[in-house]
């Protein structure tokens, strides 16, 4: 659930007091009280709007262009960089332009064109994910817009196409990006491969062997109890959150069903009415906010 369906999934969900958990959304709008049953184990983008600014003080960049996309996640992300420059001395944001959702092609060749002819922005940080990512980028290769440094942040991972496209080798060259700090489970590695094995041997998906043969030389027989290092599935750097998310959840149901008065976390310690598989999202919310095996390592904090 990225910052636009979180947006629109807490909205209804707040209304009957149900919380949810996202490991993606990362808008800073999601931070405020509209949003009060809205948790993430993700950090949200101001840090990344603070450590872009602090890359352009390393290394120098005094006059920087965003270019973001037109929603919660680059408007607040483009804002939160706004609000770094406005605290530091010697950076300029000397432009900031927006791709619309839809429609969205005409007005990336603007910003392509504009981009190229400032010659005196040199940096661009790029706000974008997915197909928007990529038409940027198409259009800055079609354009031949060369001399600049990109910044992607983690809307653009390097799984995206374009970044192994030989066409954009030498407009991403020196370019890089930011990611979340992507923590390996080997457990889940382990189910993986495990229900790889299990699933997928076998006449019915005789194509699944040669995926495996053809991906690292791995063969099914060697997935037994490993997992090949460079699947996307085993290594997207938001695995761990979304196994915190889960476990987030998890702990507090189990809280719940678990709890023995005095002790309960409800008014004078009693403990959250639960009957068969149904809870009140109420109950949810007051368990979830006392998850505090997650909320000083991982980052789970109501509204954070």
């Amino acid at each position: 659930m990225d910052s636009s369906s979180g947006i629109m999934v807490s909205s209804l969900f707040e209304i009957a007091h149900i919380p949810s958990i996202s490991p993606l959304a990362t808008s800073v709008e999601l931070s405020t009280t509209l949003y009060s049953h809205f948790y993430r184990t993700i950090a949200p983008d101001n840090w990344r709007a603070s450590l872009l600014a602090d890359m352009a003080q390393f290394f120098n960049w005094t006059y920087v262009a965003a270019v973001a996309l037109d929603d919660s996640f680059g408007r607040y992300g483009v804002w939160g960089i706004e609000k770094e420059v406005n605290t530091r001395d010697n950076l300029c944001l000397a432009l900031t332009r927006f791709v619309p959702r839809v429609d969205h092609f005409q007005m990336v060749q603007k910003i392509v064109l504009e981009l190229k002819s400032n010659e005196k922005v040199k940096v661009v940080f790029v706000w974008l994910y997915g197909q928007y990512a990529r038409v940027f980028m198409e259009e800055a290769v079609k354009q031949d817009v060369k001399g600049r440094t990109w910044i992607f942040t983690d809307g653009s991972t390097p799984a995206a196409p374009f970044f192994r496209d030989a066409r954009f080798a030498d407009i991403l060259n020196g370019s890089f990006g930011i990611l979340p700090k992507a923590q390996c489970s080997e457990p889940f590695k382990k189910y993986l491969a495990n229900l790889a094995k299990r699933n997928f041997t076998g006449s019915t998906n005789p194509w699944w062997t040669e995926y495996w043969n053809h991906l690292d030389n791995k063969s099914l027989d060697s997935l037994r109890q490993s997992f090949p290092n460079n699947n996307p599935l085993a290594n997207s750097p938001y695995i761990s959150y979304t196994i915190d998310a889960v476990y987030a959840f998890a702990h507090a149901l189990h809280n719940m069903y678990s709890c023995k008065e005095p002790h309960g976390l409800l008014e004078g310690g009693k403990c959250p009415p639960v009957r068969e598989k149904k809870v009140m999202g109420k109950k949810l919310h007051v368990y979830l906010k006392n998850a505090s095996e997650f909320a000083d390592s991982k980052g789970l904090k109501q509204g954070t």
